[in-house]
């Protein structure tokens, strides 16, 4: 392997596994749906940043050197959509507290879409087409990234379905919504 596909995999490993809106989202969808259900939310995420991958190594950063307006409209649409989560957790919260009733998992369409608009995921793509995609072909980095993302973020996930029971105790699962929410929140400083 050479050096730069080890530098790519080095910004995969530790900007997918590290805590950010697609770990707290799969964490709380383990916590809440288990592992089957959110496994369209997963492959959402990592088919979304796929297509943010080719999108940039086909040029889509030049957009916004050009514009640089369109930039500060992400960040409105971030803001937006992130705010929106937050929302849906928090439902989630009141809907465990009150009734049966539970929102259904994040789709994988989704979950693609979150990409577009989460910041850590474009800081990602962005690191990884700029660590020299010109020397490592397209054809190993999107296999690169689809193989070290699924383990990282499955973890993440499985995290949640591990906590599942204790957090069926009481209230703490309304607690642990609520705390995902506000670090989902949180993320918006990124942003900005």
């Amino acid at each position: 392997m050479n050096e730069t596909l080890l530098t790519q995999l080095g910004i995969i490993a530790v900007m997918v596994g590290t805590p950010g809106p697609n770990n707290f989202l799969l964490m709380n969808s383990g916590v809440n749906f288990g592992v089957r259900r959110s496994l369209p939310l997963l492959t959402g995420i990592i088919g979304g940043c796929l297509v943010m991958l080719l999108a940039l190594a086909t040029g889509l950063e030049q957009l916004f050197e050009r514009y640089p307006v369109s930039l500060t409209l992400m960040r409105i649409a971030s803001a937006g959509f992130l705010a929106y989560l937050v929302v849906r957790l928090l439902k989630s919260s009141a809907a465990t507290s009150n009734s049966p009733h539970k929102l259904a998992p994040l789709s994988f369409w989704q979950g693609a879409a979150f990409q577009w608009v989460n910041p850590k995921a474009w800081m990602m793509c962005l690191s990884l087409i700029t660590a020299g995609f010109s020397e490592a072909p397209l054809g190993l980095l999107l296999p690169l990234f689809a193989l070290t993302a699924l383990p990282l973020l499955l973890a993440w996930n499985l995290g949640g379905v591990a906590l599942r029971n204790w957090l069926a105790k009481g209230s703490r699962l309304v607690w642990f919504n609520r705390t995902m929410a506000l670090l989902l929140a949180a993320c918006v400083a990124m942003i900005f």
